[in-house]
């Protein structure tokens, strides 16, 4: 195909998509324009295919949508240069087209580039050796798998390759919410994989084999060096991977980390890794590097996907530790919760795009909550919205009167907003999947037993998926022994000693399972208190590794305190073993503790849980797979004796009678967690997996709090000492009503229900620690 032929299809092909010869010439005006500004132009292709004919995905569009508000309300793209390709209009050719007219043809030294593609991925062999094999994207009009002699119709990873190397700039971040792996089913657990279940065998179509000829024409290079490069993972720019591509070099892949996964929440479908990502960019400070935003993500996908689905960081830039998101910091240094993306004709009702909100808090997010609108200098206006309605992940507003600002100022589309006050429910259900592997008799026992509990109800997985906090089925059983009765998360992993015996009866299991259903609705509950990316409460903790050598390993603070300290620095300490855009992994045995430092000019109270990967176990004052232990006065001494059992169990009970005491931290000073007892030390300890602590801190006591955990009994001693609770539920619904009791004071009359609680985010912070015990 010659060059200006390939071209002329280009502009007929972004005329058929809305975009007229006068659109393209000021595309053509605004590129020279461009080219004599100082700064660097910005540029994105985001594709986003739910609507494929014969298998259907949920929340790519919605992916397409989180990354363009992101791009242009925080990272200052113009709406113009961002360009969406969703369901229809994502066919290859005018995937590969857009990508040359809009980012190849307008793209010069020095300007960003963004492409995002969020859809189903594959693996393709267009012969029968192995290395031939290569992953691709699946756009809308990919095979037909009814012919005879099927041809690949995908988005090549070569050609990918081969766009990217076109651009003449390097700035260039490729997103790939997609995965590539054999799967025998489309769902895992509530969960749905966003790869074909086959390796397609077929030869390249001519058009495509076409583009990738003129395109290595352009380039000037040969397909056998871009054939070793892709087989090597050494795309141009850095890619941001939902799921470990494995560079193919004729091993066969392993499983681990390959998935990448969507999920549903209440109103809305995302995919697990950009939801993660673009979430955490909304509350991102500019001193935080790409790095370290995407181990945070990893934190949050690995919660529901475990180690399936594992965010990767690949190209020829991934290296350089100091990199931003993007290339780019945010444009304006002050982080948002959301924007204003629609203002009614009364000039005071407003849609709001509320991305920035964390996950575990949006579902619930409750009718009155109070937005402040942030003005043009990234300062509070004294304006505040109130909110009226949700649907997913936009919400109706109505600005509320400041008697204090009689002539309020207009609100304007793309004005940022901040949390002010979170407006929670005061108990919450939990919703239990019913397992596709159960039988009929099964699935009917099951919802019945499960609909005699209290503030329990469930859903039929499949499908069509529903959002769901646990899953009821059958755990494979040892070999000789029958599948058993068991929770399991939504990615259907299992949830610790939930599996029962051979022949039990389904509302035996389901009745069985009442302490574990109790400790999850806790786990929901505190996590709904989660806002590091609101909290404007002066605190900071660090997770401390004391031996075998004292460092930091992961800094925590509230990020609107972090904008107003010029000391905040990018919240990661390399680790050896560890590379940066991975979580924190600590091996059993590691000893560690948390500092916690009180920035304020008044007395902070905390507490401190810890909770298992899918918080089927709740201890208070210790987190969760730590255990206490004497400290060894040499690295080499042997067994513990048994004078030195009955000091660690003296030892144990006297921190356990402190667990009990109001935790305070005076006015500019520094508490250590566990507290300087002679001898005594956190140590890691087993099963191998995920642990998460979270520090809850207020300017007001937990009163509350601590009179119900006076009253606690605990099934044996062994739960004594290691703090872990059997009134899990009761304690969380305690920690949310001191939280609204310190709140009460500066809150004004938000009307309501009572069965709400409003939270003030001057009041607390809740800042979580998620690492891997390996």
């Amino acid at each position: 195909m010659k060059r200006r032929d390939f071209l002329q299809r280009v502009g007929l092909t972004m005329t058929a998509l809305g975009m007229s010869e006068a659109g393209l010439s000021l595309m053509g005006d605004r590129y020279v324009r461009a080219i004599a500004q100082p700064t660097s132009r910005k540029l994105a292709l985001l594709v986003g295919i739910n609507q494929y004919p014969k298998a259907a995905l949920t929340g790519c569009v919605t992916d397409v949508e989180l990354q363009r508000e992101l791009l242009i309300h925080r990272f200052g793209f113009q709406p113009g240069d961002v360009l969406v390709l969703a369901d229809e209009k994502a066919t290859r050719e005018n995937i590969e087209s857009a990508f040359i007219s809009h980012l190849t043809e307008q793209a010069t030294d020095g300007d960003i580039v963004v492409f995002h593609f969020s859809g189903y991925g594959r693996r393709t062999n267009s012969s029968t050796i192995a290395l031939d094999v290569q992953n691709s994207l699946v756009p809308v009009d990919g095979i037909d798998s009814s012919s005879e002699q099927p041809f690949v119709n995908d988005l090549l990873e070569e050609t990918l390759q081969l766009l990217l190397r076109s651009l003449r700039t390097d700035k260039v971040t490729t997103i790939l919410d997609t995965s590539y792996i054999n799967t025998d089913s489309p769902l895992i657990g509530s969960l749905r994989i966003r790869s074909q279940p086959s390796v397609l065998i077929g030869q390249p179509s001519n058009e495509e084999l076409a583009v990738q000829e003129q395109l290595l024409s352009d380039i000037k290079a040969n397909k056998e060096q871009v054939r070793a490069q892709r087989r090597f993972g050494q795309l141009p720019g850095v890619v941001l991977a939902a799921a470990n591509p494995t560079p193919l070099k004729g091993n066969p892949p392993s499983p681990l980390g390959e998935k990448a996964f969507e999920a549903q929440w209440n109103g809305f479908s995302a995919g697990l890794f950009t939801y993660a990502l673009t979430q955490r960019l909304w509350v991102s400070t500019p001193t935080k590097t790409l790095r370290v935003s995407l181990s945070e993500v990893s934190e949050v996908v690995e919660q529901l996907a475990g180690n399936q689905e594992q965010p990767k960081l690949s190209g020829q830039n991934s290296q350089k530790k100091l990199l931003p998101v993007y290339y780019l910091t945010p444009n304006s240094e002050v982080a948002a919760d959301g924007v204003v993306i629609k203002v009614e004709e009364d000039g005071k009702t407003t849609r709001l795009w509320l991305a920035g909100i964390p996950a575990s808090a949006i579902e619930y997010y409750g009718v009155n909550s109070l937005l402040t609108l942030m003005q043009p200098d990234g300062t509070a206006s004294p304006l505040q919205l109130q909110i009226r309605d949700r649907d997913g992940l936009t919400a109706k507003a109505k600005l509320k009167p400041d008697a204090s600002t009689p002539a309020s100022p207009a609100v304007q589309v793309g004005q940022l907003v901040r949390e002010a006050i979170r407006v929670l429910p005061r108990n919450l259900s939990l919703t239990v999947g019913i397992g596709t592997d159960l039988q009929r008799i099964e699935r009917v026992d099951a919802t019945s037993a499960f609909s005699s509990i209290p503030d329990i109800s469930t859903a039929a997985t499949g499908e069509s998926p529903q959002p769901v906090d646990c899953l009821f089925g059958k755990g494979d059983g040892t070999a000789g022994t029958q599948a058993r009765y068991g929770l399991f998360s939504p990615g259907n992993l299992l949830i610790p000693n939930t599996l029962g015996e051979e022949g039990e009866a389904v509302k035996t299991a389901v009745r069985r399972f009442i302490p574990q259903l109790e400790a999850l609705r806790a786990a929901k509950l505190l996590r709904l208190t989660v806002n590091a990316g609101s909290s404007r409460l002066g605190v900071r903790a660090a997770l401390e590794m004391v031996a075998p050598q004292q460092r930091i390993l992961q800094q925590r603070e509230p990020v609107r305190d972090a904008e107003e300290d010029p000391r905040a620095i990018a919240q990661w300490v390399e680790v050896p073993g560890v590379s940066g855009e991975e979580m924190l992994a600590l091996p059993v045995g590691s000893r560690i503790r948390y500092r916690l430092e009180n920035r304020e000019t008044r007395p902070i109270y905390f507490l401190l849980f810890g909770l298992d990967n899918i918080g089927s176990i709740i201890s208070v004052s210790r987190p969760s797979r730590v255990a206490i232990s004497p400290i060894r006065s040499s690295p080499t001494e042997k067994e513990v004796t048994a004078a030195d059992e009955r000091s660690r169990v003296a030892i144990e009970g006297a921190e356990q009678t402190s667990i009990f005491k109001q935790a305070v931290i005076p006015p500019g000073e520094t508490a250590i967690v566990p507290g300087a007892i002679a001898s005594v030390e956190w140590a890691v300890s087993g099963p191998t997996g995920l642990a998460e602590t979270q520090l809850i801190f207020s300017i007001s006591p937990f009163s509350e709090t601590l009179d119900v955990l006076e009253v606690a009994k605990f099934p044996s001693e062994q739960n004594k000492l290691s703090g872990i609770l059997s009134n899990p539920l009761e304690v969380a619904q305690a920690v949310l009503a001191d939280l609204h009791r310190a709140s009460e004071t500066s809150i004004p009359s938000l009307g309501g229900s009572t069965d709400s609680l409003a939270l003030d985010v001057n009041a607390w912070a809740t800042l979580s620690f998620i690492y891997r015990v390996v």
